[in-house]
């Protein structure tokens, strides 16, 4: 797990992301603030491949829960939530 990746999986964590979901644009910020300011776009772009993966350490859905492709959305309208295997990694690789 990448730096980047570990800074998203923190700041969702700490966003509330365990229980529900967090809009992308919160989590970005709080990755921005807190942890590395690298770019919005890059941040999105990371949390748009870990959804990808196979055991996908978080979740993303659109806002308004529409059937609509969720990798093309902007991240104003995207939300996300720390899966049970993200939460479980966010402890294991500290």
């Amino acid at each position: 797990m990448t730096g980047i990746e570990m800074s998203i999986i923190q700041a969702l964590s700490k966003c509330g992301g365990k229980s529900r979901c967090v809009s992308s644009a919160t989590v970005i910020g709080e990755v921005l603030a807190k942890y590395c300011a690298i770019g919005d776009e890059k941040i999105y772009s990371a949390i748009l491949n870990m959804a990808k993966q196979d055991d996908s350490p978080i979740l993303i859905q659109a806002k308004d829960k529409s059937k609509e492709n969720v990798f093309e959305l902007a991240y104003r309208y995207t939300e996300v939530k720390l899966s049970k295997f993200g939460e479980k990694s966010r402890f294991s690789k500290i």
